[in-house]
């Protein structure tokens, strides 16, 4: 299936749905007259209605079918995309704002319309020094800011692995490996400038450390994933680069132990700027791609400290060495130097990619259109242990009964009980699919039920939306719209993404066909008979049939 008719197919889904209302001309929402509005506003030489840029904007990182924008925009500053979004509120266009195009579930795909690309608004507007903090546009990306910033002896320090703009981050919610000692996106944006569906142009704050005044609007837009406004302008925090640092590779016999150093690690208060865990598959597909010595094949934890000066760092890391031994720790590797830290921390970023390289035991399988579901879930930190094993148990399992190749790839942030679940799947293969569909739901219920989040970082974009109300309940999904039809009346911002289609149940939004039960707050033991699905033990007892795996 060739590209255009793959959009018509994810369009007329969604339409039918009621997360996207019908086009202006069939499937067109940018007429000539439009078009022309458009090129005035934003100059020629920044806008795209056909050709390669088109098939580029249909997609991100994600799994999730591409669909095609109708036009292309590089908007240049905010008073531009104030412009452009003017026009498009008067015409009824749907815009759906784009960066680095990292994301992991379909936020970025476009629904047809115009896809606003903020990755030229890349500027350093501002460096206040005094305040520890820099205003930027929305579409600087990470490694970026930080050439900036690293001359003079600061850096940014939420650090996703995949380098995405500042404006992604922030409308995701993001956060990264440096998450347990500076916090998430959330906790480092200052305000922002933002652009309303109608082209009004807001700041949500000032940019002093203290605001006891109006609504938290900085908040307010913060994780609204491009569905209430779009980010034009940041003012971010930024951090002293730290004069001593030192890491820490350790192996635990069990993934209990590794949970159990953890919680030591942080009631002892240590620098701790990075707790990194990896599972063993995710082990065994490091080990595939490096070319170096091999890992021992157990759950893996590595840390990093920052402190005040080297010989602070050494004691700190020598602190928690003797704290995961007591655990069960062993096998460590301590790195002092900048080369020899790199070296670790290149290894664990790249436990994402090093999934990719089971695409030939898929190709082995027969598979023909390899795709990599990659998704996140975060509960509390007690709870984290019994999720990660819950969750590889439910796939060995389901491999076993159904005979589909997967490898159940385990990797996050261990401080915050955030893991990311990374596995191929052949996107041809219907069956195929729709195994992975149920394991997806289950690992969403599972989550839930341990008084987690379907998504610690990733958002909802498109893959989540049938799981947010599941999460929310229906009072607190209502409220949401409400916010959404006082800021997007027109619902042009977006559209299809975050938010269940309203008075819908929440169906195939994209290669998820889920439809969660309502939740019920029981008991963690009654909890899956109550939502509806089978208690994981009664497939761990027998083989289970494809049929109860389904179920």
């Amino acid at each position: 299936m060739d590209l255009e008719a793959k959009s018509r197919e994810v369009l007329a889904r969604f339409t039918e749905e009621g997360h996207v209302r019908q086009s202006l001309e069939g499937r067109k929402y940018l007429t000539p007259f439009v078009v022309g509005l458009l090129v005035e506003c934003a100059g020629k030489e920044n806008i795209f209605t056909s050709g390669p840029e088109l098939e580029k904007h249909s997609a991100d990182h994600s799994h999730h079918l591409p669909c095609l924008p109708e036009a292309v925009i590089y908007p240049r500053s905010t008073e531009m995309v104030s412009e452009v979004m003017k026009i498009c509120h008067r015409q009824r266009v749907p815009v759906t704002p784009c960066g680095a195009r990292t994301g992991l579930e379909g936020g970025c795909i476009p629904l047809g319309g115009v896809s606003l690309d903020l990755s030229k608004m890349n500027q350093v507007l501002k460096l206040h020094r005094e305040e520890l903090q820099v205003h930027v546009q929305a579409g600087i990306k990470k490694e970026m800011l930080n050439d900036y910033l690293e001359p003079q002896g600061l850096f940014f320090q939420v650090d996703p692995a995949s380098n995405p703009s500042l404006g992604g981050m922030a409308a995701c919610g993001s956060s990264g490996t440096l998450c347990c000692n500076y916090g998430t996106m959330k906790e480092n944006v200052v305000s922002l400038t933002v652009v309303l569906a109608d082209g009004t142009v807001i700041s949500t704050r000032r940019g002093v450390r203290k605001n006891s005044t109006g609504y938290d609007l900085t908040h307010l837009c913060m994780g609204q994933e491009g569905t209430l406004a779009v980010i034009a302008e940041l003012v971010v925090k930024v951090t002293p680069l730290p004069k001593g640092e030192s890491s820490l590779q350790v192996a635990f016999r069990s993934l209990q132990d590794c949970s159990r150093a953890v919680l030591r690690l942080r009631e002892a208060r240590l620098g701790l700027s990075r707790c990194e865990l990896l599972n063993r598959q995710s082990v065994e597909s490091l080990n595939a791609m490096s070319a170096g010595k091999p890992l021992e094949v157990v759950p893996t934890l590595f840390l990093q400290v920052h402190a005040i000066s080297e010989e602070a760092a050494a004691q700190e890391v020598a602190s928690a060495q003797g704290i995961v031994a007591e655990c069960g720790g062993e096998g460590f590797v301590v790195a002092t130097g900048k080369e020899d830290q790199k070296a670790l921390w290149d290894l664990r970023r790249a436990a994402y990619y090093a999934c990719q390289k089971n695409r030939q035991h898929m190709v082995h399988y027969g598979a023909k259109d390899i795709r990599m579901l990659s998704t996140d879930v975060c509960v509390p930190l007690g709870n984290f242990p019994r999720l990660i094993e819950e969750t590889e148990q439910d796939y060995a399992a389901t491999a076993r009964a159904t005979k589909v190749p997967l490898l159940c790839n385990i990797f996050g942030h261990a401080a915050d009980g955030n893991f990311h679940c990374v596995v191929l799947y052949d996107h041809d293969n219907v069956r195929d699919r729709e195994v992975l569909e149920a394991l997806d739901r289950r690992m969403w219920s599972r989550c839930l039920a341990l008084g987690g989040s379907v998504s610690g970082e990733h958002g909802c974009g498109m893959g989540k939306v049938p799981a947010l109300q599941a999460e929310w309940g229906a009072e607190a999904i209502a409220l949401m719209w409400r916010l959404k039809k006082c800021l997007d009346e027109q619902e042009i911002l977006n559209p299809g993404k975050l938010l269940p289609a309203r008075g819908r149940s929440p169906t195939k939004t994209s290669v998820h066909v889920v439809e969660l039960p309502k939740l019920v707050r029981r008991s963690r033991k009654d909890h899956f008979a109550t939502a509806g699905f089978k208690p994981l033990h009664t497939f761990l007892q027998a083989e289970p049939s494809k049929e109860a795996l389904l179920a």
